[in-house]
């Protein structure tokens, strides 16, 4: 029993994530299109638009995955989802991440400052949606952790060393609120699960009891 509730608390969470990244389907595109426009301030615009040529295509094959599921009826295999899930959507981080390849300019702290902005800002979205379920949560993280920290390490200069020292705190940060987050949800989904056992059970008790009691009556008779 304790194990089909953990499973049941399981896919719950991944419902959850589910949910919460669907809404990307709607914001991302034109986050992709915007931080495009803003790549050919240090790349050729063909380099550009296939940047948010391949992000698109990695927006709408996660969304597809996520669909699949929700269409699903309940499918035995969670683990097969998460990591369907875990390479979809990994795609689509690495996407974001790639921005430190194609936007970064060694000795350009404009550059520096966008790079790290949207990484900041993509870590906490991350944190934020992707909480309910732990292992994805930790995946999420790893392409956008690289990318906030690695671009100041190389700079090479004292300021640069500072901004990567603060992005660590900063991620430190975020993934102790997304754990906290997520331990608290877990702890509401158990409760809900073993409420919900009660219940189920509680009907059935009561209808054991009456026919212990009228067994016992024509045994009386």
């Amino acid at each position: 029993m304790k194990d089909a509730q953990q499973a049941r608390v399981r896919w719950h969470q991944l419902s959850l994530y589910i949910d919460n990244h669907l809404h990307d389907r709607y914001l991302a595109p034109p986050l992709t299109l915007v931080v495009a426009a803003l790549l050919t301030l240090w790349v050729p615009v063909w380099q550009a638009v296939l940047w948010a040529g391949l992000e698109l295509v990695a927006i709408a094959v996660y969304t597809s995955v996520y669909l699949q599921f929700r269409r699903a009826a309940k499918p035995p295999d969670e683990s097969l989802w998460v990591r369907r899930i875990a390479w979809a959507h990994g795609v689509h981080m690495a996407m974001w991440s790639s921005i430190v390849v194609w936007a970064y300019v060694p000795g350009n702290l404009t550059s520096l400052m966008f790079v790290m902005l949207v990484h900041v800002g993509l870590i906490s979205l991350t944190v934020v949606m992707s909480n309910p379920h732990r292992r994805l949560l930790m995946s999420d993280l790893v392409a956008p952790t690289v990318a906030l920290v690695a671009p100041p390490l190389l700079d090479g200069t004292l300021f640069s060393a500072g901004l990567a020292l603060l992005g660590i705190f900063y991620i430190a940060l975020m993934l102790m609120v997304g754990l906290k987050i997520h331990a608290s949800s877990t702890e509401t989904l158990v409760l809900r699960e073993r409420n919900s056992e009660l219940t189920t059970s509680s009907p059935r008790r009561a209808m054991s009891w009456s026919a212990m009691r009228a067994t016992s009556s024509r045994s009386r008779c």
